[in-house]
């Protein structure tokens, strides 16, 4: 399974926002429960998926790292999982983003 750890804080933030995002709209996975079961706040979660909050690297590994144990196979589907597609999957990403903070 392919990770962000690597990449720039930015871009993690980006790509996390990203995948948390599919999951809500595509999977119905209730944002507030998977925040709690992360140890992350529920606000905090819906921020930053809302674009209002950055995360720092401690909770972009928390939320990466939950996300991988727990959704490892959707995200093998929906993310590229060759390293030289997933950067420019994530650098897409980056540049299709809008700037709200």
């Amino acid at each position: 399974m392919i990770d962000s750890f690597e990449m720039s804080v930015e871009n993690r933030n980006v790509y996390l926002k990203h995948v948390a995002s599919m999951l809500r709209s595509k999977y119905f996975v209730n944002l507030s429960g998977l925040a709690k079961a992360a140890g992350i706040l529920p606000q905090n979660l819906n921020d930053f998926v809302n674009g209002k909050e950055k995360f720092g690297v401690k909770r972009l590994n928390k939320l990466e790292l939950f996300l991988i144990d727990l959704y490892e196979r959707i995200l093998e589907d929906e993310v590229p999982q060759i390293p030289s597609e997933f950067n420019i999957f994530v650098e897409t990403l980056v540049e299709n983003e809008v700037v709200e903070i």
